[in-house]
């Protein structure tokens, strides 16, 4: 067996390890939801960002379980974007195993590519996902903003996720993981219809808005 096809073995292993665990974690925790009304709103529209901090993405598949139960006519498709680094499609891969479609871009490789993707999904009613500290910080910033030129009506919930004696990781983003048996909280803001003329959330705007749903 070549070194290539090891590491792709080990690769998939870890993924399939990561997903078991982060779905068993969520799922036997407790979660309590804050807000939802702004989520409920807007989902069967499908024309959602949803924004969070990189720290909570361990925890999305809670927020996942909740954005499927709120759909009253049909699940809502969702995509997320990735890094293209190798951590960002280990992400990508665990992120499938929970039924969201990576898109591989970041804001500085693939960053064009990615907005192309992001327009295309977003006329599919494509619910989406976007870190704007990811892919590797500075934590809980945002170093450019969000923008969206050229897409129509895009309305933005700033969702915060917490849980109590979390498994708190060494990383940049100081990554919140679940434990089992866990009590959770998820919060969601309200929800920011941009303007078509400007397209765009200032980096502040981002800030204040998602630090306002997390702790």
């Amino acid at each position: 067996m070549s070194g290539g096809s090891i590491r792709q073995h080990a690769e998939s292993f870890a993924v399939s390890l990561v997903h078991a665990f982060l779905g068993r974690a969520v799922s036997t925790s407790t979660w309590l939801s804050v807000g939802f009304e702004h989520l409920d709103a807007y989902l069967e529209d499908g024309r959602l960002i949803i924004v969070i901090w990189h720290e909570f993405l361990a925890l999305a598949p809670a927020l996942l379980g909740r954005v499927g139960r709120a759909g009253k006519r049909r699940t809502p498709a969702i995509c997320a974007l990735a890094s293209t680094h190798r951590d960002g499609a280990l992400a990508g891969n665990i992120a499938e195993r929970f039924g969201v479609t990576p898109i591989q871009g970041s804001s500085t490789r693939g960053g064009g590519s990615a907005l192309r993707s992001f327009r295309k999904f977003f006329e599919r009613r494509f619910l989406m996902i976007i870190a704007p500290d990811g892919p590797r910080g500075p934590r809980r910033s945002s170093a450019r903003g969000l923008n969206f030129a050229g897409l129509d009506d895009v309305a933005i919930l700033p969702v915060g996720l917490a849980m109590n004696d979390p498994i708190r990781l060494s990383s940049w983003d100081r990554m919140i993981l679940p434990c089992p048996q866990g009590v959770g909280t998820m919060r969601c803001g309200p929800v920011t219809v941009l303007d078509p003329s400007a397209g765009a959330l200032s980096k502040y705007a981002v800030v204040w808005a998602l630090n306002k749903v997390s702790h």
